[in-house]
């Protein structure tokens, strides 16, 4: 009787062991999965997230050919507005006298967007449904309100017919956007 047991208890030591090894086999085995699915998803995921950055790009210049079209392809103005009116709304829109670089950027707009009298650009600044859709995008991708020159350019955009989703993707394409998704990512 007593072998018995002893054959009994050598037995069921035996199982244990060959258990606890299957076991750590098996948890082995499911943490290298675990590390190879990681990985796999990181790679897909870097994949997919340069998949969209073209795509977008590639929207975003059909919607600059399209607001060519909207806006008659950007023929120059007769009569530009002058700097004193443009310096005076921009003082305006920002709440202070603006700097130098921000004076020739609100300019350069003006007459790359064929803004031609200052009645087109109040109209712009004007329509608050269109500035609060331009300054939730600009927050949503840019996590900042919308300078003068955004809401501009955006404003303009809208008023001649184009979307919000162009608008979001035009940010999306911006190199401020993608340096914010570098920084998040890290």
């Amino acid at each position: 009787m007593n072998q018995l047991r002893v054959s009994f208890f050598k037995r069921r030591s035996v199982l244990y062991v060959l258990s606890s090894l299957a076991g750590a086999l098996t948890g082995a085995a499911l943490v290298w999965q675990y590390g190879r699915l990681a990985s796999s998803a990181e790679e897909r995921s870097s994949w997919y997230g340069k998949a969209v950055a073209a795509e977008v790009a590639d929207l975003r210049w059909l919607d600059l050919e399209e607001l060519a079209l909207r806006t008659g392809g950007g023929s120059p103005c007769p009569s530009p507005i002058d700097s004193d009116s443009a310096l005076a709304l921009l003082t305006r829109e920002l709440g202070r006298a603006p700097q130098e670089d921000e004076s020739d950027r609100f300019r350069s707009a003006l007459e790359s967007f064929v803004l031609c009298s200052l009645d087109d650009v109040e109209r712009i600044f004007a329509d608050a449904g269109r500035m609060a859709a331009i300054d939730a995008v600009c927050r949503a991708y840019l996590r900042r309100a919308p300078g003068p020159v955004e809401r501009l350019r955006y404003g303009h955009w809208l008023q001649s017919g184009m979307t919000i989703e162009a608008v979001s993707r035009d940010l999306m394409a911006s190199p401020a956007y993608r340096k914010l998704a570098r920084d998040t990512e890290r």
